[in-house]
């Protein structure tokens, strides 16, 4: 499975960015960080997440986002916008 963090999300300023992270959780219960190999992806505005987790609010409303790798999908986050 995939987890990524932080969950909840603070809220984000208007351009303005957020660093999230993802961790792997294997059928053995070992985990290992795997926030640089995976896909991200803003499920709701179609923000920016870079390949590193780094989220970018470039759009009012809140972002649903969530990290992906060989069909597998992680929990999706939440992030609105701070004043």
């Amino acid at each position: 499975s995939l987890t990524i963090t932080p969950s909840p999300a603070p809220p984000v300023a208007l351009n303005a960015s957020s660093p999230f992270s993802c961790t792997a959780t294997f059928s053995d219960t070992s985990t290992a960080d795997v926030t640089q190999f995976v896909q991200w992806e803003d499920t709701a505005n179609g923000e920016v997440v870079t390949t590193g987790g780094l989220y970018v609010n470039t759009k009012l409303g809140t972002a649903q986002v969530r990290a992906f790798v060989a069909g597998v999908f992680s929990n999706v986050v939440s992030v609105g916008d701070a004043p």
